[in-house]
């Protein structure tokens, strides 16, 4: 009987030994949360600019955004050569793949400023964005 319980008490220390672990490598390194009120007042300040009569406005807002995102994740200490590399380690985005579409768009732009773009296509795109950040907790 006293082997029985030792081996009971024994597989619970090492069960708690497990789970406090795990917790600690799950938060390592991840900040408890992060700036709402600052992330939040720059999407409003980013929203506020948008002139639907303007297409330079949403290209500069989806390189901004791209450019907040970046940012949370790099505060979240997702570690990554580009935006969509940390996005595929980042685990808390439910629609990672509508979200990896937008970056393409942000680069398409990046990379030819003086193209025409679609606003509908890039309204999607900053909506994914902006999905992004709110399933990270940045607004």
């Amino acid at each position: 009987m006293n082997d029985l319980i030792q081996i009971i008490a024994f597989s619970i220390i090492v069960i708690l030994t497990l789970t406090i672990l795990a917790i600690i490598i799950i938060t390592r390194g991840r900040p408890s949360s992060l700036d709402q009120q600052k992330y939040r007042a720059e999407w409003l300040k980013i929203e506020n600019g948008l002139d639907k009569n303007n297409a330079a406005t949403y290209k500069f807002a989806l390189l901004t955004i791209d450019k907040m995102l970046n940012d949370v994740l790099d505060e979240l200490k997702i570690d990554g050569e580009d935006v969509a590399e940390k996005l595929k380690k980042a685990k808390d985005i439910s629609s990672v793949k509508t979200i990896l579409a937008a970056t393409k768009w942000r680069e398409q732009i990046a990379d030819k400023p003086d193209e025409k773009i679609d606003i509908a296509v890039v309204k999607r795109a900053i909506s994914a964005y902006k999905k992004s950040l709110r399933d990270l907790g940045a607004i």
